[in-house]
C-alpha cells in the first residue's frame, strides 16, 4: 500500500504542477500569438510535468508517510477536476453549431459598424478570386460532431457517401470524407465549411465538392443553408473589385456616376445593399474607421466582378 501511495504522490505531483504551469502560462504568452498560443502551452504544460516528476521523486525520500496520504487527497481533487474539465470541453464541443446566419434577402439590411471586438484576427486569411463559373450562390454545412451530411449521386435516392465529424488532438475534424473531398471553403478550425451551388431543385442543390475537377454531389437542403450570391455577400468580412481601372467605386449606382478615384485596395469595403447589378459598401480604412460609402457593380451576365474575404 505504501508503494502505490507513494506512486500515486509522484504521479499527482507531475499532474498538478503540469496544470498550474498551463494555467500560469496565460500572463507569459503574447496576444499576437494566433494558433501558436496552444503549442506554447502545451510546452508549458510538458514543463510542469517533468519539474513536477522531478520534484516527487525529491519529496517521497523527504516526506512522512502521513503527509504524502493527506497530500495524495489534494491530487486526487485536482485530478477530478481536471476530468470534470475535460468532459465538459468535449460535450460544449459537441453541442456547438454554426452561429445563424442572417435572414434571406435581397434588399438593404441594417448599417453595422465594426467594434473592436468585431474586428477578425489579422493572422487569418480566406480570400477568394472568382472565375466564370460562378454558380448560383453557396452553402454553409453545421460544423459539429452531432451533424452528418449525406452525400447523393442525384436529387434524391440513396447517399453513395456522408461528412461526418469528430473531435481530434487539434479540434473538429473529418471522420469521413469523400476521397478527393476539397470544396470552396474548408477550415473546420474556424468552423467554416463553405460548397459552391451549381444548380438545385425544391429539396436538393448541387454542390461542388472539388473545386480542383468540378466533380459535384447532391445534398439535401435539409442539412445545410442554402444562399444565393446576393445574400451570401452580406455575410463576408470584406469585399473589393477584380478589376479597380474599369470598374472603380462611384458615388452611385449608375455606370454614369462619378468615380472615386481615390478609393483603392488600400481600403476595407464591406457590403451595405444591394440593387440590381450594384452593391453599395462602406469605406473604411485599415483601423475600421469609416470614411464614405460608394458602390460598385458585383456581377454581370456571366461573372461575379468581386473578389471576397470571408475572415480579413
Amino acid at each position: 500500500m505504501k508503494r502505490l501511495n507513494k506512486f500515486f504522490f509522484v504521479v499527482g505531483s507531475s499532474i498538478t504542477l503540469a496544470v498550474i504551469a498551463m494555467l500560469l502560462s496565460r500572463f507569459f504568452i503574447p496576444d499576437n500569438v494566433g494558433l501558436a498560443g496552444g503549442a506554447i502551452v502545451m510546452f508549458y504544460g510538458l514543463g510542469g510535468l517533468i519539474f513536477g516528476l522531478a520534484l516527487g521523486i525529491i519529496l517521497i525520500k523527504k516526506l512522512q508517510y502521513a503527509t504524502i496520504k493527506k497530500l495524495n487527497y489534494l491530487f486526487l481533487l485536482v485530478l477530478i477536476l481536471v476530468i470534470i474539465r475535460i468532459g465538459y470541453l468535449i460535450s460544449l464541443e459537441d453541442k456547438t453549431e454554426a452561429p445563424a446566419l442572417p435572414p434571406k434577402t435581397s434588399a438593404a439590411v441594417s448599417d453595422y459598424s465594426p467594434t473592436n471586438s468585431d474586428i477578425p484576427n489579422p493572422d487569418v486569411t480566406a480570400e477568394v478570386k472568382l472565375d466564370r463559373n460562378i454558380g448560383i450562390g453557396m452553402a454553409k454545412a453545421i460544423v459539429s460532431t452531432k451533424n452528418t451530411i449525406e452525400l447523393y449521386k442525384g436529387s434524391g435516392g440513396k447517399s453513395y457517401s456522408k461528412l461526418k465529424f469528430k473531435m481530434g488532438k487539434h479540434g473538429i475534424e473529418y471522420a469521413n470524407a469523400p476521397k478527393g473531398f476539397n470544396p470552396a471553403h474548408n477550415k473546420l478550425d474556424y468552423n467554416i465549411l463553405f460548397f459552391k451551388i451549381v444548380d438545385q431543385t425544391a429539396g436538393f442543390v448541387e454542390a461542388e465538392i472539388n473545386k480542383d475537377n468540378n466533380q459535384t454531389a447532391w445534398i439535401s437542403k435539409e442539412d445545410i443553408r442554402f444562399l444565393p450570391w446576393s445574400d451570401f455577400l452580406f455575410t463576408v468580412h470584406s469585399i473589393e473589385p477584380t478589376d479597380w481601372e474599369n470598374n472603380p467605386i462611384r458615388t452611385r449606382p449608375e455606370r454614369s456616376a462619378e468615380p472615386m478615384l481615390d478609393i483603392n485596395d488600400s481600403y476595407i469595403l464591406q457590403p451595405l445593399k444591394i440593387q440590381s447589378e450594384w452593391i453599395q459598401v462602406r469605406i473604411s480604412d485599415q483601423n475600421y474607421n469609416a470614411i464614405s460609402t460608394g458602390w460598385f457593380r458585383w456581377k454581370s451576365d456571366k461573372e461575379l466582378l468581386l473578389n471576397y474575404s470571408l475572415l480579413s
